[in-house]
C-alpha cells in the first residue's frame, strides 16, 4: 500500500474521491499565491502533496504573511483557500 492510499484511509471511504480532487483543484489554480487561512489546511495540503498527490507549481503560504508581508500581494493574483475541509 502506498503512503497516499495510508493517508486517505484515515478518512471515510466516500470522501477519497473527493479529497483528491479537491487537491488536483488546487494545484491547478492560476495565481501567483495560493494562500491558505488555516495552517492546519496547510499542514494538510502539505501531507498530501507529500504523498503522492498533485502539488501545485504556484507560491504556497500561510496566511500569517499577509499580516507581515502585505506589501507582497499588491498588483497580484491570489487565492484563498479556506478551511472548510477540515472541518
Amino acid at each position: 500500500m502506498n503512503r497516499q492510499s495510508k493517508l486517505l484511509r484515515l478518512f471515510p471511504p466516500t470522501l477519497h474521491d473527493s479529497i483528491v480532487e479537491f487537491w488536483r483543484h488546487v494545484a491547478a489554480i492560476d495565481a501567483d499565491y495560493i494562500v491558505f487561512m488555516a495552517r492546519k489546511s496547510l499542514r494538510l495540503y502539505d501531507l498530501f502533496t507529500e504523498s503522492g498527490c498533485p502539488k501545485s507549481e504556484r507560491v504556497v503560504l500561510s496566511d500569517h504573511v499577509i499580516d507581515f508581508a502585505p506589501e507582497r500581494f499588491v498588483g497580484k493574483r491570489v487565492a484563498l483557500i479556506d478551511d472548510t475541509l477540515i472541518l
